[in-house]
């Protein structure tokens, strides 16, 4: 096939996934406005965002929702200052052009306003103990998100955080470099300019890989354990599982539902930094999987109320 075919079936294929690009664009602008809004300041480089923004989704311009949306964003910008009142008639707007037959479905919108939301906070290069405050309320309340990637990663990376009630300078160039991986890549290079990231990947120690007080059904659905269990070997987790209905698997294959990281695990395996089941488990969330990374803990008290009969 030749170069110039190649080209015209990639716009083919773009032409038939407009609506899907559209719905995505449009549910990461809600996120990137309520981003902006967590701390109730707005930066020049928050406002430059929102005008990146509306330049990367020109070609949309002349479209419902975005032709409502793009002049009022311009209109606001217009005089270089973006008020918290113009923020908020923003905000206004997107939830009420929202249609009620999205391409996507409430899930897939969510963790969309999520990831615009990371972006608006990382807009100005860093992240406010206040702006962490207002993520983790916003991640409560939308607990339906549990399985999804990146939700329990935030979820638990934040709560560690926010453990001492303070960000400090290692935590937050962490947390920046945390929140990088989930916004555009432009943002990423930009705030890669902002701020030298001294620590590499490798040497990411945000706490956390296991969701935080997930829900666990045994009876049916897969389990898988890493790492070394409190209860002794991984024959006895295994014998666990089978007696409660469960099925053990040695491996994290594509339709396992938990993988159970043993409580004596390598203190190392901090988000960034863990083992081969993990990583695959973690790639396996970010392709879409609903499978969750639990604690043995956790593990231990679904199945105690298991065998005591508590729904």
């Amino acid at each position: 096939m030749t170069a110039e075919r190649s080209d015209l079936n990639d716009v083919s294929y773009l032409r038939f996934t407009d609506r899907q690009r559209m719905e995505k664009a449009f549910n990461t602008l809600e996120g990137l406005l309520k981003g902006i809004a967590l701390d109730g300041k707005i930066e020049p480089l928050e406002q430059k965002e929102l005008s990146d923004w509306c330049e990367d989704h020109s070609k949309f311009a002349s479209r419902h929702p975005f032709k409502e949306v793009v002049p009022n964003i311009k209109t606001a910008l217009a005089d270089g200052v973006l008020t918290p009142d113009e923020l908020q008639d923003l905000l206004w707007l997107c939830s009420n052009l929202k249609g009620e037959n999205h391409y996507f479905n409430a899930v897939t919108a969510d963790i969309q306003t999520l990831q615009g939301m990371l972006h608006g906070i990382t807009a100005d290069g860093k992240i406010e103990k206040e702006e962490l405050t207002r993520l983790q309320d916003w991640i409560s309340e939308n607990e339906h998100l549990s399985g999804c990637y990146p939700y329990d990663e935030l979820n638990t990376v934040i709560g560690g955080v926010l453990k001492d009630g303070k960000i400090d300078q290692q935590e937050h160039e962490q947390l920046l470099q945390f929140f990088d991986s989930f916004v555009p890549v432009s943002l990423a290079k930009q705030m890669s300019q902002l701020s030298e990231h001294s620590l590499s990947k490798k040497e990411l120690t945000l706490p956390g890989i296991c969701a935080t007080c997930p829900t666990i059904e045994i009876p049916e659905h897969y389990f898988c354990i890493t790492g070394f269990s409190n209860k002794g070997p991984k024959s006895e987790f295994a014998k666990a599982v089978a007696e409660l209905k469960g099925i053990y698997v040695d491996d994290v294959p594509k339709h396992l539902h938990y993988l159970v990281v043993g409580g004596l695990a390598n203190p190392a395996w901090a988000f960034c930094c863990y083992g081969r089941k993990i990583e695959t488990a973690i790639r396996l969330r970010k392709d879409g999987k609903r499978l969750l990374i639990v604690h043995e803990n956790d593990f231990w008290d679904a199945a105690e109320d298991l065998r005591a009969g508590v729904t």
